[in-house]
């Protein structure tokens, strides 16, 4: 993938970028649930969207969640770096290495700098330096699939071919 990315895509591969995360969030909550049967849900839930968050850089600004954030920075910046080395984790370090830079490039071609994310998740373990950068049709499918693997993609339904004919009565 070239650093200039079709405008076209961004919106497409931003999209991308959020299944891999809804991925990330689905897997911290299963494993929430079966080590931590006391947690609530809501806090399970905020405790997830605030690993993707510090993640992926992006802070919710509500806040209830940056009160929470406050609260629990040690729980987070722990479940960050276990991403890199947890079993439950390690099979979507590529999905995730993936996800960063495309993200990355995204906001490169819209003139933000964002490489920092990229140091900080290589610096924690988790970017896969040796792994290939995708081309966009490439990332794509492999989201289709790991979003369809884990239920959070449908596969597109194509609609039935019209015919002249009449349907047969039984």
């Amino acid at each position: 993938m070239t650093q200039e990315v079709d405008n076209k895509l961004v919106p497409v591969l931003t999209e991308a970028v959020g299944v891999v995360k809804m991925a990330v969030f689905k897997k911290l909550k299963e494993h929430f649930t079966q080590n931590y049967p006391d947690w609530e849900d809501a806090f399970a839930n905020m405790m997830a969207g605030a690993i993707i968050n510090d993640l992926f850089c992006t802070p919710n600004l509500d806040p209830q969640f940056v009160d929470f954030v406050r609260t629990n920075r040690p729980v987070i910046a722990q479940y960050v770096r276990s991403l890199a080395t947890h079993e439950d984790f390690a099979p979507l370090l590529p999905h995730i290495t993936d996800a960063l830079r495309v993200s990355f490039m995204c906001d490169h071609n819209q003139g933000t700098d964002t490489s920092f994310i990229l140091t900080r998740a290589l610096q924690l373990g988790i970017l896969m330096e040796e792994r290939t950068i995708p081309l966009p049709r490439h990332f794509i499918d492999s989201v289709k699939i790991l979003g369809d693997s884990l239920g959070l993609v449908s596969p597109p339904v194509l609609p039935c071919e019209e015919t002249d004919e009449e349907p047969e009565k039984k």
